[in-house]
């Protein structure tokens, strides 16, 4: 059975969230999975034949079984993709993580070499984040710029001359090239299924402001940067697609004082989508004067949402019936 374009997207979609959702916090030589082991499973084997294809994964044998290890133009693409809500910004990491570089440079004279333990000590993140970011050129790939390098993996890293300098354009691998051509591309690509963007505008809103659009010839329509209307490929998921990450809201000045003033405020659940259909249907933070209370409230938006797709899927079902 031939599996059709907008399938294979859709699941090449899914099979990038997974990853991220599954490995953003491992080094990568730790991302080893089994594409038979949930929630793997979830994506056709044709979906990871074609990553296998693309260099995004490589594969070893484990016990007798195959398993797929994510590369580091993986991970890149993966990061490229899938935005991950709730988390610190990938700029504002690298930004540390350049910032702990730039202090082993002395008067820029001449490289330098530091330790690992030194580097992930002096930015203050993660050992997995900084592993990665060394292992994949993150600072290149998203910043632009030239950024540290190992010298000896694992052990020692050299700080370039040029740490923070733009890359020249003949300096980028094709490989950048390709990647900044084709994020060029889908910024006027519907991010789920590809189809066009065919419309840009902005509408009066009844608070006397404007509101700016973006239509796309599937019939998606996204308002002031969020999905309005989903993609009509997108499945609508389960409340299990999503990951329900309740926390304490604290603020200072102002907003501390309305917290202090509002319990019901008081604590915070985002609903964080873990699959390509979720990520088409947004759903609303939810707010609680607990932790359970927060995580309820989400849970009654997503039923909300759910029930506004239900009847527009009627709606769409009666236009075309009365054609």
């Amino acid at each position: 059975m031939t599996i059709s374009k907008k399938i294979r997207q859709r699941d090449m979609a899914t099979a990038f969230h997974l990853l991220v959702d599954r490995f953003q916090n491992s080094k990568l030589p730790d991302a080893v999975f089994s594409a038979e082991i949930e929630p793997f499973s979830k994506c056709a084997d044709t979906t990871w034949q074609s990553m296998l294809r693309s260099g995004w994964l490589t594969q070893i044998e484990i016990k007798g079984r195959q398993n797929y290890v994510l590369t580091p133009s993986g991970l890149v693409e993966g990061l490229r993709l899938v935005r991950i809500p709730g988390d610190q910004s990938l700029q504002e990491q690298l930004g540390r993580f350049q910032g702990a570089a730039k202090k082993s440079l002395k008067g820029r004279t001449q490289p330098e070499v530091v330790r690992f333990e030194n580097l992930l000590k002096d930015s203050g993140l993660s050992a997995e984040f900084v592993f990665n970011a060394l292992e994949c050129d993150l600072v290149g790939h998203f910043l632009k710029a030239h950024g540290p390098a190992w010298l000896q993996r694992g052990v020692t890293v050299r700080i370039p001359l040029d740490l923070g300098l733009p890359v020249a354009e003949h300096e980028k691998p094709i490989t950048v090239q390709l990647n900044e051509a084709r994020e060029e591309r889908n910024e006027y690509r519907c991010s789920y299924c590809g189809a066009r963007k065919i419309e840009i505008g902005s509408s009066p809103t009844p608070d006397g402001d404007r509101s700016y659009y973006d239509g796309y010839d599937c019939g998606r329509l996204d308002v002031d940067g969020q999905i309005d209307k989903p993609c009509p490929s997108a499945k609508f998921p389960q409340l299990d697609d999503y990951e329900l990450d309740a926390f304490e809201n604290v603020g200072e000045g102002l907003l501390g004082a309305l917290i202090e003033k509002m319990p019901a405020i008081r604590w915070k659940c985002e609903a964080r989508p873990k699959t390509a259909d979720a990520a088409q249907f947004p759903v609303p933070l939810g707010y609680g004067s607990s932790r359970i209370e927060a995580i309820e409230h989400v849970r009654s938006s997503y039923e909300k949402v759910r029930q506004k797709y239900k009847v527009g899927r009627q709606v769409i079902a009666q236009k075309e019936k009365g054609r």
